[in-house]
């Protein structure tokens, strides 16, 4: 499920955002005057790139 959160939320709250994003998966819609302008979601490793290459 995603929940949605503003632009400026996001920025006032991004250390409490990244932890259920990390912990539990959650996915975050950032959107600002109504439209949608991303998504915030877990990372996928890729494989054979260590991820300080990327």
């Amino acid at each position: 499920m995603e929940r949605r959160i503003t632009a400026a939320g996001v920025g006032r709250t991004l250390s409490d955002i990244l932890d259920p994003v990390r912990k539990r998966g959650e996915r975050f819609l950032i959107g600002s005057d109504g439209e949608p302008l991303a998504t915030l979601a877990p990372g996928v490793p890729v494989r054979g790139i260590p991820m300080s290459e990327l």
